[in-house]
């Protein structure tokens, strides 16, 4: 719903410009803290939450939290053009979960797709393809 505002498909809501660029520029910053905050708060109740196993397997579950987060700010980072938030806090924030490695598996098919082909790849993330 955040981003049918932000991209202007719903309409009517008090203070929110019609002005595409300015309600673009007066949401944007409001829409990266509510992508950060859900991060935070989807997987770290999970390390937070002693869940799980004592062999330290991880399970189905537990991936499919974390892949299914890192797709979804990763699609939201390029719906709103902030890669460099993607790159920046989002990227410190999962490299604090050891959640590195993760990110890079789940980035590469949005890569492969062209869907980065306007946005700038840090060359420090690039270089963990190699």
């Amino acid at each position: 719903m955040a981003l049918d505002i932000y991209n202007g498909e719903l309409k009517g809501f008090a203070g929110v410009p019609d002005d595409k660029d300015v309600r673009e520029g007066l949401l944007k910053n409001y829409m990266k803290d509510l992508v950060k905050s859900t991060i935070e708060a989807k997987i770290n109740v999970k390390y937070v939450e002693p869940q799980k196993p004592k062999d330290d397997s991880v399970s189905k579950e537990d991936y499919s939290v974390e892949e299914t987060a890192i797709n979804a700010v990763i699609e939201f980072c390029l719906s709103i053009s902030a890669c460099d938030f993607l790159f920046t806090e989002i990227f410190d924030l999962l490299n604090s979960l050891n959640l590195r490695n993760k990110f890079i598996q789940n980035l590469e098919p949005f890569i492969i797709s062209g869907q980065f082909r306007r946005e700038i790849i840090p060359e420090s993330i690039l270089k963990e393809f190699l």
